[in-house]
Parts: C-alpha cells; structure tokens; sequence
C-alpha cells in the first residue's frame, strides 16, 4: 500500500534556491553550501547548510525549476550550436581557451590519449608488434 504524500506549496526560498544554484552552475563558483546560505536559509553550521542543501536539490519543486532551465538550454544550445561555438573557440587567438577546446574536441571524438585505459593501450601495442 502506497502512502500518499502531502501536498508542497511554493517556497519563495526554494525558488531561490533553485535560481541560485542555477547561477552556481553557470559560473562554478560557491560550494552547496554557499547557494544554500544565499537563498535565505539559515542553517547552525556549513555541515548542516550541505546536508539539507543536498536533500533540497531533490525536493519536487526545485527538480522542476532545474528541469525546466535545462529544457530551455537544449532548446537554445542544440548540437550543431555547441559544434559551431567550439569550433570557434578551438579556432581563436587566445591560446588557453583554444588547448581547452581542442582538449574537450579530443575526448568528444575519444582521440585524446589519456583517456584510453592502459589495457586497450597495451594490446594494441601487442597488435601492432605482431604485424
């Protein structure tokens, strides 16, 4: 027998939770914790701030708000979008953002080196000594 859940109602903190962690994920800065912190919640500790920061990213109403953002990214960001912006960044002067687009063009067609297990490297050796 299923136990029916209770109704959620709107959390204005949970909205910004949500906005917030979205913002975190654009620009990689912050910890769960922080995003936690900045959308109001006041937790005893940092510890405390990761655990119900943790649990929030699987309450209904954010895992709506997050599937949403992604939904509007795939419509705006398809494939041949993100081949073309990192083909331009592989191709630019900056020559940092152009390795870290060459790098990710290389594990995107599994032609970078490194990450090849050792196994699959050393029996292609062994093939190639045999010929």
């Amino acid at each position: 027998m299923k136990r029916k859940l209770p109704k959620t109602y709107e959390s204005p903190k949970r909205t910004k939770f949500a906005m917030e962690l979205i913002k975190q994920q654009q620009t990689g800065n912050g910890t769960l914790a922080d995003v936690y912190f900045r959308a109001g919640y006041h937790p005893k500790s940092r510890a405390v701030a990761k655990t119900n920061a943790c649990m929030l990213k699987h309450h209904p109403e954010v895992k709506r708000i997050l599937t949403a953002y992604k939904d509007i990214l795939d419509e705006q960001l398809s494939p041949e979008v993100r081949a073309i912006k990192l083909a331009e960044l592989a191709l630019s002067e900056d020559k940092r953002v152009s390795l870290a687009a060459l790098q990710e063009v290389n594990r995107i067609f599994d032609e970078y080196p490194a990450g090849k297990l050792k196994v699959a490297q050393f029996t292609e050796e062994l093939t190639r000594l045999q010929e």
